[in-house]
């Protein structure tokens, strides 16, 4: 989900190219969506400035994820839905900072899956 990350600066946030079910139909050629969130002004071993970050991922996550209610119904809720925790579980794992780890629970009540980088 993440494209980049540089020093806790910057962070894009898209879709995994391994959840193209999650994406909708997409050719070959195009790139997975993505957004540059801009962390770099803001302090992230404050809570508050955990909670902004946790507020400009999960925006992030909404634009690239939602499509259209009225045009997918039920099925497209869902998907939405999964897509947007996906792709914070992934940014906020890529991003590594506790107290927005921390924030992201308290408002979910989800755990962050972890992940180890396979070799």
């Amino acid at each position: 989900m993440i494209r980049s990350l540089h020093m806790l600066a910057t962070c894009a946030i898209g879709l995994a190219a391994a959840t193209p079910a999650l994406a909708g139909p997409r050719s070959w050629d195009e790139a997975p969506p993505s957004r540059v969130v801009v962390l770099r002004d803001l302090n992230l071993s404050t809570p508050a400035g955990a909670e902004r970050a946790l507020n400009r991922l999960s925006i992030a996550a909404r634009n690239v994820c939602d499509s259209s209610f009225s045009t997918g119904g039920l099925a497209a809720l869902r998907r939405d839905k999964a897509c947007r925790r996906e792709a914070l579980n992934s940014a906020i794992n890529r991003l590594n900072a506790p107290l927005v780890t921390a924030a992201y629970v308290r408002k979910t009540h989800e755990a962050v899956e972890t992940r180890t980088a396979s070799r």
